[in-house]
């Protein structure tokens, strides 16, 4: 026994140092397996013989260093699934992708990431064409899941494209591919797909649940030439200093050039700090598509659904910072950007990244459609110049000829308020605060922009969690859309009153209103207010009032909303601010009713004719009097044959200043009719006094010409 014992340990030391050797890649069916590296495994399957038309198993036993890139063809299996068998790193330093399937079809790459097992690509090489995998002429239905991929990206213009679905050299697309619950770690590009020019796109990709980090150019870039594309549940950000890629003109988190129906859903993209030694942009998400030289359809729509983009660095090497960019490039295109949550944050310290914009929408070819709804948009961004913008969202380039422009139900709202901060844009101009809020639906109104757009800060979770914090107030409720029934985690969204932005909260507290505008033909706004017994205020929130006697509106309030009591201050661009007569208590669904009897406000300051006893007509310049000031108001506007929407002077709202306009202000001005308040704030006699003094200084002119309009 004694000297069996050094022959058994020297075989089993051959065993073992063999197995090291040469038992890396084993392949089902075995063929001369197993193999030293997965080139050489892939150069047998490639081969045919016992893989040709089987089902092909590649196992990775061992860390492998790769010589070359490991190209494994078409053709001949009906499928391939490589897997480790424990935890794996394959490493490679060539100006390659470490894996190419080269027309390969039907290859499932799964790094597994469970029971112990785990799959690591890495290329060391910083070349441009460096990068775990790239998919080539013709590679279709291909999956890769579960892997780490790493990349050279920290400097810029290092690294290559780390995940690449790449070009063809015949006319066959690299189709129906799916990348998904990957962590793609440094490149210059993190997951690229891009066709072929004049030859063929590549089309019905995916990419989903990813993790892209630290990429110094472009996380994920749809190229030219492709067509129908989803990219759905990434997480996007950097995690070590990254110096941005000047060759594309900025940093971009998800930036699309390609065609057909692109679906941009449910991502996430925080701390986007990088560096750069010369002074580039950065956008979030980017659109931009660009007509296809290969043979298709550039017809296309742009879905943005339920995204969170927080670009809160500083990076003061940034000309411009862009949250969400819908831009014009060279074809039109429908683009439909609902419920997504953008916050832009730092604080510029020079000329550098004077100018940041959460949405922003400029898309300007005839033919296009773009369609913006639900969501919310704060830009936190303080310092600069004068010549400093920081705007929470600009649709200031809108309309254009022959664009279709659908704009609604958008919360925003900018933090500077030394005259940099704006927190909205529209038709040419740009518009801050709370007056800004009202010009803007004045001029957005004629083509029926707007009218529930607010300007209203949003509470969030953290500047990087874009998820909704307490409290929440009014005006959250947005516009129910059949595109949009889960929010950016899964949960059902209400198919009534669901919330702004990507995060579907808590259900929304309703306030049912019953009331009526004296005079008025069709639906307008109204604000309700509540507030405390001493008139302290607890929420606002603004929504349409049905015309006739039977009108109602329902508000929607968050949870800074408690039980109360509170009294219902009732607000309208033209007629009496008007309080409820008691203050009323709340709950998940509360109802009051001021069309019953004018008892049902305090002071009964409704009208004297009804029922429905209504809010009355008039107080055109909102003093809290009707009386000739709002009289000369609204007769100059008679003689003027004003006409349009949203005029102050237009108290039956509809369309015309005439005399039906002049005769209910009249009758109110005549009455001495004035805001009755519940609670001790500064009463309106002085107002009153000094409007009384107005009277008699009123020129002769212009009580003749009332004179002769009335009679």
């Amino acid at each position: 026994m004694k000297k069996l014992f050094p022959a058994f340990a020297l075989t089993l030391l051959m065993l073992i140092c063999g197995h090291k050797v040469f038992s890396q890649v084993t392949t089902v069916p075995a063929g001369a397996s197993p193999y030293a590296n997965l080139g050489a495994a892939f150069t047998a399957i490639n081969a045919g013989g016992p893989y040709t038309g089987s089902a092909v198993t590649v196992t990775i036993t061992a860390n492998l260093v790769e010589p070359a890139a490991a190209f494994l063809n078409g053709g001949i299996f009906t499928s391939c699934l490589i897997r480790p068998n424990g935890v794996r790193t394959v490493t490679g330093s060539f100006a390659e992708a470490i894996i190419v399937l080269d027309g390969a079809d039907n290859v499932t790459i799964d790094g597994l990431n469970t029971g112990g097992n785990s799959l690591t690509f890495n290329n060391l090489d910083a070349g441009l064409n460096a990068g775990s995998f790239r998919m080539s002429n013709g590679a279709q239905n291909n999956v890769v899941r579960n892997c780490t991929c790493m990349g050279i990206g920290i400097a810029a213009s290092s690294g290559g494209r780390t995940i690449n679905i790449g070009q063809s050299a015949t006319a066959v697309g690299n189709n129906g591919n799916i990348i998904e619950n990957n962590v793609v770690n440094g490149g210059r590009r993190g997951i690229q797909i891009f066709g072929t020019a004049a030859l063929v796109t590549n089309d019905n990709n995916i990419v989903r649940n990813n993790i892209i980090k630290n990429i110094s150019s472009l996380h994920i870039f749809i190229g030219d030439e492709t067509v129908n594309t989803t990219i759905s549940g990434n997480e996007i950000f950097n995690d070590i200093a990254v110096t941005g890629d000047p060759a594309v003109g900025g940093v971009r988190g998800i930036n699309i050039q390609g065609v057909g129906t692109i679906n941009v859903t449910s991502n996430r993209m925080h701390n986007m700090g990088y560096t750069a030694g010369t002074a580039i942009g950065q956008w979030g998400m980017l659109t931009i598509p660009k007509l296809l030289t290969a043979p298709g359809s550039n017809a296309t729509t742009l879905n943005y659904i339920n995204n969170f983009i927080s670009l809160t660095d500083n990076n003061d090497p940034a000309t411009f910072i862009i949250g969400l960019g819908i831009e014009t490039n060279t074809i039109p295109y429908t683009s439909n950007v609902f419920n997504n949550s953008i916050f832009i944050g730092g604080v510029t310290a020079s000329t550098i990244a004077a100018g940041t914009t959460g949405l922003d929408i400029t898309l300007n070819l005839a033919g296009s459609i773009t369609n913006v709804a639900n969501n919310i948009a704060i830009n936190g961004r303080t310092g600069g110049t004068t010549a400093s913008q920081h705007i929470a969202d600009d649709e200031s380039a809108l309309p254009f000829a022959g664009v279709t422009f659908n704009t609604d139900y958008n919360f925003s709202k900018a933090t500077d308020t030394t005259g940099r901060g704006w927190d909205g844009g529209y038709a040419g101009r740009l518009f801050r605060f709370d007056g800004g809020l009202e010009l803007m639906k004045d001029t957005a109104c004629i083509n029926g922009n707007g009218q529930h757009n607010m300007y209203k800060p949003a509470i969030f979770v953290s500047s990087s969690n874009l998820h909704l914090a307490g409290p929440i107030g009014g005006d959250m409720c947005g516009k129910p859309l059949a595109a949009v029934t889960v929010d950016i985690d899964g949960a059902t969204r209400s198919s009534t009153y669901p919330y702004r932005g990507a995060d579907e909260g808590p259900a929304l507290k309703t306030f049912t209103m019953g009331g009526c505008l004296e005079g008025a033909v069709s639906s307008d706004q109204v604000t309700v207010i509540l507030k405390t017994g001493a008139c302290g205020v607890i929420s606002s929130c603004t929504a349409d009032i049905t015309s006739g006697p039977s009108g109602t509106v329902v508000f929607c309030f968050g949870d800074s909303v408690g039980a109360g009591p509170y009294y219902i201050d009732v607000q309208n661009r033209n007629h009496l601010e008007t309080y409820s007569a008691t203050t009323v208590a709340f709950g998940a669904a509360t109802i009051y009713d001021f069309k019953p009897a004018r008892a049902t406000a305090f002071g009964s300051n409704l009208t004297v004719a009804g029922p429905p006893f209504c809010f009355y007509g008039g107080d055109v310049n909102k003093d809290g009097i009707i009386n000739l000031a709002d009289l000369l108001k609204v007769s100059n506007d008679v003689t003027s044959f004003v006409t349009g929407c949203r005029k102050r002077s237009d108290i039956t709202n509809n369309g015309t200043v005439n005399l039906a306009d002049l005769l209910i202000t009249s009758n109110n001005n005549t009455s001495f009719v004035n805001v009755a308040k519940p609670c001790p704030e500064p009463s309106y006699i002085s107002t009153f006094n000094e409007n009384q003094n107005l009277i008699q200084k009123q020129s002769t002119e212009s009580s003749k010409t009332i004179n002769k309009l009335l009679f």
